[in-house]
């Protein structure tokens, strides 16, 4: 966390090898030195998506108005990682309102009904409340299983009725994995 080394780390930042310009941007983040945010916000374009995912990071420990901006624009990035971390960096900056928050939970309800698993996990990124049991049956029922399985991984199972569902929803979509991490969606599958 020396601020002297903040130099040579934005020299990093165009390093030719990425793991260099990644630890770059990592050590960026952590030592917060507001004249690394410009260079931090030009390496969102950096070629390499391990690089972009660590300037996002990096980006997230600044109180800068330029910060949300920046962030706004990584939502748009061409690869769904970058956007996911994006989303998260936003809500740490930016809790969202009310509004927002009514809005991302229309968002997370029409992208498990195209059975969008990438951006049903930005949505839940963004503050999108994962645990209607209504989600996960309707993931269920359409054969999503990568986004039932997103589904689970973001709840805890609250009684045994809801595990008789997962159990069910492992035998329907011919996986055994929804029962390993937690879950809490409720319902009977006759009903999905």
């Amino acid at each position: 966390k020396d601020p002297g080394s903040v130099g040579p780390l934005i020299a990093a930042l165009s390093d030719p090898n990425s793991d260099v310009r990644r630890g770059a941007a990592d050590a960026l983040g952590e030592i917060g030195a507001p004249g690394a945010v410009e260079p931090l916000i030009a390496t969102l374009k950096d070629p390499d998506t391990g690089v972009r995912q660590r300037v996002v990071l990096a980006l997230s420990q600044f109180k800068d108005p330029r910060v949300g901006v920046a962030l706004d624009a990584a939502l748009k990035d061409t690869d769904p990682s970058v956007r996911l971390f994006a989303s998260r960096a936003l809500v740490k900056i930016r809790p969202p309102s009310a509004a927002e928050v009514s809005e991302t939970q229309q968002a997370l309800a029409a992208a498990v009904s195209r059975g969008d698993a990438g951006m049903a996990a930005i949505e839940i990124a963004k503050g999108a409340d994962a645990s209607d049991p209504n989600l996960l049956r309707e993931a269920v029922r359409n054969g999503y299983t990568d986004l039932v399985q997103l589904l689970v991984d973001r709840k805890r199972p609250a009684n045994g009725e809801e595990l008789l569902f997962l159990a069910a929803a492992n035998r329907r979509l011919g996986t055994a994995k929804l029962l390993i991490p937690y879950a809490r969606g409720s319902g009977n599958l006759d009903d999905a």
